[in-house]
């Protein structure tokens, strides 16, 4: 008698402790790091945890590299629908995608690839982004969802790091 008594007691607590938790709004993201990041703005100094941070949770990359496993190709599209490179990998020519917003309802466009890759030419670029790209010669909208963007010689890895690049509105971050 006394064991049943026991064992109802723990099943009793078991399911009072297994209560629902309360519903969160669905337009709601919660997100677990191990740092709370310094700010949300990528290409401030030396930050690299802003970077990773907020490249696919805040801003999206031209494309994305498929997690490791996926049955995915390697890299996959995002601002960019396609995207080629020739001339021994120095020039490399993106279709972005039409119809995308930002938060505030502005248009994206060539505008801001334009911005965001001239950020990180500019010879007082201080992200960690930068280094990779270092080489650009050019960075040309051919029209407002074309852009290319020339570079000095080829370089092993151009491909990743293209795809750790969030490119940023230009209308909120432009001077």
């Amino acid at each position: 008698m006394r064991r049943a008594l026991y064992g109802l007691a723990c099943l009793c607590a078991s399911v009072g402790a297994c209560r629902q938790a309360p519903a969160r709004a669905r337009d709601e993201v919660h997100l677990h790091l191990e740092a709370e990041p310094a700010h949300l703005n990528p290409f401030l100094a030396g930050e690299a945890l802003s970077v990773r941070v907020t490249l696919g949770d805040v801003y999206e990359p031209l494309y994305a590299v498929a997690p490791a496993g996926a049955r995915t190709p390697a890299l996959e599209p995002a601002l960019a629908t396609s995207w080629q490179h020739g001339e021994n990998d120095t020039v490399w020519t993106f279709d972005l995608r039409p119809g995308v917003r930002w938060h505030d309802g502005q248009a994206f466009s060539a505008r801001d690839v334009l911005f965001t890759l001239g950020l990180l030419t500019a010879a007082d670029a201080a992200t960690p982004l930068a280094a990779d790209f270092d080489d650009v010669v050019s960075v040309d909208a051919l029209d407002a969802f074309t852009v290319r963007v020339r570079f000095a010689s080829f370089r092993l890895g151009r491909e990743r790091a293209l795809a750790s690049v969030p490119i940023l509105p230009a209308h909120v971050f432009a001077p």
